[in-house]
């Protein structure tokens, strides 16, 4: 939801969760990956690697 809207608080929103949850989980995923969704290039690279990419048939 980060990366569809950019805003800590739109995606808190529409996950129903407070704000400093997707702090944490941001955080979280900076710690275990090392990209940083605030960097547009990091948020791109994370964008295209959990793009649900359907199979060729």
């Amino acid at each position: 939801m980060f990366l569809e809207s950019g805003s800590i608080k739109a995606a808190a929103e529409s996950l129903y969760c407070h704000r400093n949850t997707v702090v944490n989980r941001l955080a979280s995923l900076r710690v275990a990956t090392g990209l940083d969704l605030h960097v547009p290039r990091d948020a791109a690279l994370a964008a295209v690697l959990l793009a649900d990419v359907a199979p060729e048939a």
